[in-house]
């Protein structure tokens, strides 16, 4: 189980033994970063009013449902935004990485384990400090970084333990 042994706040050590060091990051490149994220269009049904008017309405499991063609649009809706969702995770772990850490890569053969694999590694040390650690730590150092980030950051206790599920959700997902 990865703990936070050093005395220093800033320091993380995980499972494996890599001495991470976790720093503040702006709240607002990450609302930049999550913006940058594209996410898919809602579907949109058209409903007649008494009165003859045709309005037009979000799509939702219930009209979905009582719509022609409807499920299939909001199931495909519901796929897409989950992979959207699964990518701007991605990058918000990979800015907060990017940003918020500072540790020494280990040379133990992960880059040519990742480009065997068709990955694409960074060359500029600092990218390629933060894929390692967003590709190579175990989920629960993955959860715990980023946790410690949050909390130098100034995100609250709730909003972290939020962000926890969502993200060990997440590998779940992946892993299923």
């Amino acid at each position: 189980m990865a703990t936070n042994k050093a005395k220093k706040d800033n320091i993380y050590t995980t499972a494996t033994g890599l001495v991470i060091e976790v720093k503040k990051v702006d709240p607002a490149l990450i609302q930049k970063v999550m913006r940058a994220s594209p996410m898919p269009k809602r579907p949109v049904y058209e409903a007649k009013t008494f009165g003859g008017r045709i309005e037009t309405h979000p799509l939702d499991e219930e009209s979905a449902a009582q719509t022609p063609g409807g499920q299939d649009q909001w199931d495909y809706y519901q796929s897409e935004l989950t992979e959207a969702q699964m990518a701007q995770n991605d990058r918000v772990i990979n800015a907060l990485f990017l940003y918020g850490t500072d540790c020494v890569v280990p040379d133990d053969g992960w880059v040519a384990r990742h480009e065997f694999l068709g990955m694409r590694v960074p060359q500029e040390p600092d990218m390629m400090r933060a894929h390692y650690l967003s590709c190579e730590l175990a989920a629960e150092d993955l959860a715990g970084v980023t946790s410690a980030i949050m909390k130098m950051t100034g995100v609250g206790e709730e909003a972290i333990a939020d962000a926890e599920a969502a993200f060990r959700g997440a590998i779940r997902d992946k892993s299923e």
